[in-house]
Order: structure tokens, then sequence, then C-alpha cells
């Protein structure tokens, strides 16, 4: 289990990549809005999951 909580750096080639392995075609330039919005909604569910354990 400790492997899986690791800083793991995800790039955008790394999600081309990733993606390429599953035939689906992204561009880098959307592979990083991709990664972009994943990391707003990752801190967003972070954020909301905190504030409600606050409560």
């Amino acid at each position: 289990m400790e492997a899986i909580a690791q800083n793991i750096k995800v790039t955008p080639d790394k999600i081309v990549s990733m993606l390429r392995q599953q035939q689906i075609e992204v561009t880098k330039e959307e592979a990083a809005k991709l990664l972009a919005f994943l990391k707003k909604l990752a801190k967003i569910t972070v954020t909301k999951y905190l504030e409600s354990d606050e409560r």
C-alpha cells in the first residue's frame, strides 16, 4: 500500500502514452489540459472531503 502513496509525477507525455495503450489518441496539448483538469478535480475533492471531516 505504501507504493500507492508515493508522489508519482504524471506528465502530458505519460498521459499520451497511457491513453495510446488503450487505443485513445490525444495530442500533447490535449493531455496537458486533461492533466490540469484532473489536478483541479483532485484538489476540489480533497478540499470537500476535509471540510466534511471537520463537521
